[in-house]
């Protein structure tokens, strides 16, 4: 089989069209992946600096929790020792009696 020139111009530019497709998809293909690693390394950083903040507030909530609750325990210690005005009048009245 014999292909006429004109055959063959049409064939060389199908060809032609096809490969310069193909490396347009290729290229996309690339920058497609390329986007998608740095969207994907941006949300990374994103999250790792939304962690750290949220580990910065949680030692924060639990050095005030841990503050207040020894600041109660101090309290009721402290009222457990010293007598109330009531309990030290009754006191005084049994003597009376």
């Amino acid at each position: 089989m014999v292909l006429t020139d004109e055959e063959m111009n049409v064939i060389d530019q199908n060809n032609l069209h096809e490969s310069s497709s193909h490396h347009e998809t290729e290229n996309q293909a690339t920058s497609e992946r390329n986007d998608v690693d740095f969207d994907e390394k941006y949300v990374r950083q994103e999250l790792k600096e939304l962690k750290d903040n949220i580990d910065k507030h949680m030692t924060e909530l639990k050095t005030y929790v841990d503050n207040s609750t020894k600041l109660i325990i101090d309290m009721i210690r402290s009222s457990r020792t010293q007598p109330t005005q009531t309990s030290h009048q009754e006191d005084i009245g049994m003597n009376i009696e």
